[in-house]
């Protein structure tokens, strides 16, 4: 796969290499530096209503902690986060 990069420090993915992967414009990437290679990493952004629905989940265990989900998907799927790539989050 082939990226080049542009004159205003913009990188173009070709149309093969977008629909592989599924990527849309407007996606964010993490870029990190692994093995001396650079990596793209998805960075999935919830809304502020979401983050404080995980924040409270996490207060009200850190006050009376038990065993309330299977697993993360359990969790997330019990606080109204699809975890299905068609959804919108």
């Amino acid at each position: 796969m082939i990226a080049d990069l542009k004159f205003n420090s913009q990188m173009a993915l070709s149309e093969k290499t977008i629909k592989k992967f599924g990527v849309n414009v407007g996606d964010v990437f993490e870029i990190v530096e692994f093995d001396g290679k650079l990596v793209l990493c998805p960075v999935v952004e919830y809304p502020e209503e979401t983050l404080e629905r995980i924040r409270q989940i996490i207060e009200e265990h850190e006050k009376e902690p038990r065993v309330a989900y299977a697993s993360v998907d359990e969790m997330f799927e019990a606080i109204g986060i699809p975890l299905d790539d068609d959804e919108d989050v």
